[in-house]
């Protein structure tokens, strides 16, 4: 409440009145007080209320951040996962045409040995016999290294 002593002051400096402490007038200071008193409470209250919900509402934004951050790094794992496979799925496709051009070479090497040996000593025969078996090695390697990526 309000000190009346210091409102007799004031009211006798500033106005030349001189108040006592049974004043009527002081009746009004005081329905004035309450009144203020009320109001402030109510201001107080829905001031409690707006902060809580600001809390509220900090609290889903962090949430919603948090959700869409992780749908980010869900969508993006899975983005890299894709290019991945395709990136290994060009890789196999250059490895199994390697592997039929070795397979053409082969086979005609195999062809040119039959000739040979119809023609040629045998110096000649394990000549083309070592070139087949070093395509073979190759082609082997080719797939081990088809398999690894795949």
């Amino acid at each position: 409440m309000i000190d009346k002593d210091a409102l007799i002051q004031e009211v006798a400096k500033k106005h030349h009145v001189l108040l006592s402490k049974d004043d009527p007038i002081f009746v009004s200071v005081t329905l004035s007080e309450l009144v203020l008193k009320h109001y402030i409470d109510q201001i107080d209250h829905k001031l409690s209320n707006t902060e809580e919900t600001f809390y509220e509402m900090k609290r889903d934004a962090e949430d919603t951040a948090q959700t869409i951050a992780n749908k980010l790094i869900t969508k993006g794992a899975e983005y890299i996962n894709l290019e991945m496979e395709k990136a290994a799925d060009k890789v196999v496709i250059k490895v199994k045409n390697e592997i039929e051009n070795l397979n053409i070479e082969k086979s005609k090497l195999v062809t040119d040995i039959e000739q040979l040996n119809k023609k040629s000593g045998m110096q000649e025969k394990m000549i083309l016999f070592l070139v087949g078996t070093t395509l073979t090695i190759a082609i082997l390697n080719l797939v081990l290294l088809l398999f690894r990526y795949h």
